[in-house]
């Protein structure tokens, strides 16, 4: 990365999320660590397919007290269900 008025290559940068300054590969593979690091629970499902299935969606599992966000959806238009790919936040 370079820096735009000096255009000298940047020593560190502030990641706001996790408050650190360091490198930005170091950034990279700190919050690639994280989310490899402790496993995940990965639960597929069959559902009736509709409008508010999205990849965007973060569902809560009550039974589980858990969320889950959508890893991956395949839609099955002749029978109108999806098929639903989630993994633990």
């Amino acid at each position: 990365m370079i820096e735009t008025d000096s255009q000298t290559p940047l020593e560190s940068i502030y990641n706001a999320t996790t408050m650190e300054t360091a490198k930005p590969e170091e950034h990279y593979i700190n919050q690639y660590y994280l989310s490899y690091s402790r496993p995940k629970l990965i639960m597929e499902t069959d559902l009736h397919d509709s409008p508010s299935i999205s990849i965007h969606s973060i569902l809560h599992s009550k039974v589980l007290n858990r969320n889950f966000f959508v890893q991956s959806i395949d839609r099955d238009l002749k029978e109108s269900t999806v098929h639903i790919k989630l993994k633990e936040v």
